[in-house]
């Protein structure tokens, strides 16, 4: 945050660097073969708009990618309620794009939190 608001570094704050989870950043990197951008994931209308755009095989192909990364990293979603993954996919896609975004982050977090605490 440092690097984008000087207003952290000027109180002293330091940046800690951690690894990015690359695994998952390749799976979702996948998406931008169909015209996704990953940095804008996190917002539903602009995954809606991308995803309508594609042609029905390839919005299969997109589905598939978000359900294998579902399925590798199922903290990706909060709770899959009783409901199988392919349910999700169906009724909440654009919400799942959200999801893949912040599962990211959370991993980042996860990271920082092991460098500070020493686990």
């Amino acid at each position: 945050m440092a690097r984008y608001v000087f207003f952290f570094q000027a109180a002293g704050m330091e940046e800690i660097p951690t690894p990015e989870d690359s695994k998952r950043n390749a799976m979702v990197a996948q998406l931008e073969n169909y015209g996704f951008r990953t940095d804008l994931l996190s917002s539903s209308r602009y995954c809606k708009d991308a995803f309508e755009k594609l042609s029905q095989d390839d919005q299969i192909k997109v589905k598939e990618i978000v359900k294998t990364i579902l399925l590798k990293y199922k903290g990706a979603i909060r709770k899959l309620n009783g409901k199988s993954i392919d349910e999700v996919v169906e009724k909440d896609l654009f919400n799942i794009f959200k999801e893949l975004k912040r599962a990211n982050t959370v991993y980042l977090i996860k990271e920082i939190e092991k460098l500070i605490h020493g686990k």
